[in-house]
Order: C-alpha cells, then sequence, then structure tokens
C-alpha cells in the first residue's frame, strides 16, 4: 500500500466520521425540539389552565364570570373592572399563544381549543358588550374581529354556566377576587 492510498483511505475515513457527526448531531437536535416543545407545551398549558381553574375553583370568581358573560352592561363599575382583568388575562395569553404560532416556535392543539373558548365567550351577550367596549386594547383585535365575523352566527355562546358551576343570575354582592 502506497502514501496515495493510505491518503485516499484517511480522506474516506474522515468523511464517515463527519457523515457519522453530523447524523448524530442532527438526532440530537430532534430530540432537544421534542423536548423543547413539550416544556412549552407544558407552560403555555399551565398559564391558561391556571386562569380557568380559578374561575371553577372560586364560587365568587365563577359567579363573576357567569354574569359578566350574560350581563356585562348591568354589572357595577368594581365588578365591570374585575371581569375584564379576567378576560384580559385570557386575551393576553392567547395572544401569546398567537405571538410563539407566528413565529413558528409552537402551535399546539391547545391554541385551537383556547381560540375556541374565548370566541364562545365573546358571542355571549356579556362577552360582546365587554369586546366592543375593550376590544381595542388589543394588539389582536383585528384578529378577533375577523373570527367574530367569520364565525359568531354559527358559535355555540357559552350560555351553559355549568361550565362555572353557578347560577348566572346578576347579584348585589361583591366577589372578592
Amino acid at each position: 500500500m502506497d502514501w496515495e492510498a493510505i491518503g485516499a483511505l484517511g480522506e474516506l475515513l474522515g468523511a464517515a466520521a463527519v457523515l457519522a457527526t453530523l447524523l448524530y448531531l442532527a438526532a440530537q437536535v430532534r430530540v432537544a425540539r421534542k423536548a423543547t416543545s413539550a416544556q412549552l407545551e407544558d407552560s403555555v398549558s399551565s398559564a391558561w389552565n391556571r386562569e380557568i381553574r380559578a374561575w371553577g375553583e372560586n364560587p365568587e370568581v365563577a359567579k363573576l364570570m357567569a354574569e359578566g358573560l350574560a350581563h356585562y352592561q348591568d354589572l357595577p363599575q368594581e365588578k365591570k373592572f374585575m371581569f375584564h382583568v379576567r378576560m384580559d388575562a385570557l386575551i393576553i395569553e392567547f395572544q401569546k399563544q398567537q405571538e410563539l404560532s407566528n413565529q413558528k416556535v409552537w402551535n399546539g392543539p391547545l391554541r385551537a381549543s383556547n381560540e375556541k373558548a374565548i370566541l364562545r365567550m365573546l358571542v355571549c351577550p356579556g362577552g360582546k358588550a365587554w369586546w366592543e367596549e375593550a376590544g381595542d386594547i388589543y394588539p389582536s383585535q383585528e384578529y378577533w374581529n375577523a373570527l367574530l365575523r367569520e364565525h359568531a352566527d354559527h358559535t355555540q355562546p357559552m350560555n351553559d354556566y355549568s361550565f362555572f358551576r353557578v347560577d348566572a343570575a346578576p347579584s348585589s354582592t361583591n366577589p372578592q377576587v
């Protein structure tokens, strides 16, 4: 075996080593991407569930939300503010999800579900009244307005207030939210 053959064999082995390294790195990137996606899904889910859980675990918050979705325009000013804070948290959380989707970082199935939940709230009588009053403060206003134009006629309002586990009738008590 001459030096040329040994050199060619060395180059071949070097190329094989580079190829093996690239394949290994590609596999590691895939594993890391899946782990990051799972962590992101968990983070997004946790943030959304934390807000919704407060509605179901606190009867006063649940009652406020049910009243607001049914009769926002009839609420006293302090209840309107508390309702706004709760709706605001959902809209902002969804805007974060939308931004992650726009950046092609995350587009989990939770996003479509959350979008539908918000849409069902916005087509309720109180949800409509709240959105007309507050919608212009959100960067996603046009997004929601387009969805409302497209889907409002066939979107089921969140009329089943058992979602909140309380009666939706307005009350004169002030919830401690």
